[in-house]
């Protein structure tokens, strides 16, 4: 690590380039904490899917801070994270509250994410359900290296069928059949425990995963491109391609795997547009 950080072409015993080496220590500080002092616990982000209760996001922030996490993010909350019924609740953790970031969209929350998890107790057609013990060691070891956001949705419907398409993964916390719904909050407590319960052992991966929004890119390329070539169905355009999506999402693709699908798709829609345009003529 030390090689990290001495410029390059550093005379060690000469004293004209002990200033240099102190301004290019300087900048590399946050390089340097990331790498020694930032546990994958911090580097996961907790997602509250229009949050309706104050009691709820404060007891959240709490367990967050019990647990070794920082970085909350509230999409459309019903009460702001500041609300006095959530510092109430956040004994201890004002801080969570104080640094959270509310915003409108979920497409927003997910931005720099290299893997997105979303719980849920129902089942889904044609998706996985991985029990949160399997998962936890998944999620912590693309968190040695990467940014992770788990999703937790509303307490009375969860997240819709939509959101979690948004996902890599769907985690869910076993629970008795007939009574499985949680409280938001002990949800979130459970699945925090669980992964810090197993953090001993992770190693990181052994590539880097795409960002989210590089993904988000390549699937819009790949329908437009499976429209043109007349694979989508269209009186169900969703299907077949929500499958196609899932296989990459559980591919762990690497940005350059990404890059690679996404020239092969615009290189569909390139060649269909030039068909299109030589039959006109």
């Amino acid at each position: 690590m030390r090689g990290d950080l001495i410029p390059q072409g550093f005379n060690r015993q000469g004293k004209g380039d002990k200033g240099k080496v102190f301004v290019h220590l300087l900048f590399r500080l946050p390089v340097l904490y990331n790498k020694v002092f930032v546990g994958p616990l911090e580097r996961i982000r907790v997602v509250l899917v229009e949050p309706e209760g104050p009691l709820n996001v404060g007891m959240v922030a709490r367990v967050m801070k019990n647990m070794g996490l920082k970085e909350l993010v509230l999409v459309k909350p019903k009460a702001p994270p500041l609300h006095p019924y959530c510092l109430v609740m956040a004994t201890g953790a004002k801080e969570v509250l104080w640094e959270a970031r509310v915003l409108d969209s979920l497409e927003e929350a997910l931005k720099g994410s290299a893997l997105v998890v979303g719980t849920t107790r129902r089942r889904r057609k044609k998706r996985e359900l991985i029990p949160l013990r399997e998962a936890a060691p998944r999620v912590l070891e693309v968190a040695k290296s990467q940014r992770v956001s788990v999703l937790f949705g509303r307490e009375d419907s969860g997240l819709t069928n939509e959101e979690l398409s948004l996902c890599h993964l769907l985690v869910t916390i076993p629970a008795d059949p007939v009574h499985g719904s949680l409280n938001l909050s002990h949800a979130v407590a459970v699945f925090l425990y669980e992964l810090r319960s197993q953090l001993k052992g992770v190693t990181a991966p052994k590539r880097k995963l795409a960002p989210w929004e590089e993904l988000q890119g390549l699937f819009a390329h790949m329908e437009e491109a499976l429209s043109r070539i007349g694979f989508m169905d269209p009186q169900n355009p969703k299907r077949g391609v929500e499958d196609l999506k899932e296989i990459l999402l559980r591919a762990g693709l690497d940005s350059k795997e990404v890059r690679l699908l996404r020239g092969l798709f615009r290189r569909i829609i390139w060649a269909t547009e030039k068909a299109t345009k030589g039959g006109k003529g």
